[in-house]
């Protein structure tokens, strides 16, 4: 944690903060003691930066590591060294650069000389804890903000999730509003009841999940088989071409087209055959339904149903632009395709 706290800004930004200091005192020192002391500036630059990112990166390990006075001894070492350094520099082998900075370098004040240099130190000691704060702030900055998105990211799937749930138990309630007429015909009602069991089993472990409801593809196309046998006296032909089993799928949603097919489609001896295909590769998922509408649910499907709405409204959240579905009514033939691309995230 620590750690993340003190990364380095990028060098760009440290060059971008050279260049805007320097940009600034060359000129104006160049202005007050003239072009000679340009010399002066190149000659001391190094120095100023030398104390500045020194301290910065003392600053750090002392806030990495338990404060002790053992670590300020480089510090103060490298105080004393540079205080020696330019001593000798300016007094006692004075030259061309010393005319410059002192008036008169044959009689120090090494009170003064002390005072001076100190001030000197301690101004670019204050920039190398400026940057080092400045450090701290950015990553605090960036760790909070990183932390309110994934908070937000954190509350929008929870959203998201409750919604999956709410779609899954209105499936499985309005596949209990037609159990009883199910059950009602005679032919192999153990049979239905077991594949009844099945798909709810199916529902109640999808919305008992905390995390991603989604369902491997070959899970949903098991409970679609159970779903056709329970609706066996109204058939229709289930076409599968499934090439890439590793993607997932909302959960209930071959189901939830399947049965608006059942509950509004025209079964009688004299209807064309309802056919619903299931196509998936690697890339996307394709289904296509395809069914005679009874004559007192027409009116149902001039916008598509309120059910298959929702479906879409949901698909398009999820998939955005790579989603599609198109629908329509023509002489009592109802044709819907439904389409969109798997992302990465949805394998298995």
């Amino acid at each position: 944690m620590r750690t993340n706290l003190l990364k380095p800004l990028p060098l760009g930004i440290h060059v971008l903060l050279c260049a805007i200091y320097f940009s600034w005192v060359l000129p104006v020192n160049v202005y007050k003691y003239g072009w000679g002391h340009l010399l002066v500036m190149l000659l001391v630059a190094p120095i100023m930066l030398s104390i500045t990112y020194l301290n910065r990166k003392w600053l750090k390990k002392m806030i990495l590591r338990r404060f002790s006075i053992r670590k300020l001894l480089p510090l103060m070492a490298y105080f004393l060294l540079l205080l020696f350094g330019i001593y000798q520099l300016l007094y006692r082998y004075p030259n061309a650069l010393t005319k410059r900075i002192l008036k008169d370098p044959s009689s120090p004040d090494y009170l003064l000389y002390f005072i001076d240099l100190l001030t000197f130190y301690v101004t670019f000691a204050k920039w190398g804890l400026i940057i080092a704060m400045l450090e701290v702030s950015c990553n605090v900055a960036k760790f909070l903000l990183l932390l309110l998105f994934s908070e937000r990211d954190a509350w929008l799937m929870e959203l998201r999730q409750d919604g999956y749930r709410i779609w899954v138990a209105h499936f499985l309630g309005n596949l209990c509003q037609s159990l009883l007429a199910v059950f009602k015909r005679k032919s192999k009602p153990i049979k239905r009841l077991s594949s009844f069991v099945a798909i709810w089993a199916y529902g109640v472990r999808v919305m008992s999940r905390k995390d991603n409801l989604f369902v491997p593809i070959e899970e949903e196309l098991r409970c679609l088989r159970h779903l056709a046998i329970l609706y066996k006296d109204r058939p229709i032909d289930i076409s599968e071409n499934v090439k890439g089993t590793a993607h997932l799928i909302l959960p209930m949603l071959l189901l939830s087209l399947y049965k608006n097919m059942v509950k509004h489609g025209d079964f009688s001896k004299d209807a064309p055959q309802a056919i619903f295909k299931v196509e998936s590769d690697e890339r996307r998922l394709q289904v296509q339904c395809i069914n005679p509408v009874a004559e007192d649910n027409a009116w149902r499907f001039e916008d598509g149903g309120t059910g298959l709405n929702q479906l879409a409204a949901i698909l398009k959240v999820e998939y955005g632009a790579s989603f599609s579905i198109a629908s329509q009514l023509d002489d009592g033939i109802f044709y819907l395709t439904l389409e969109y691309l798997f992302r990465n995230d949805e394998q298995i």
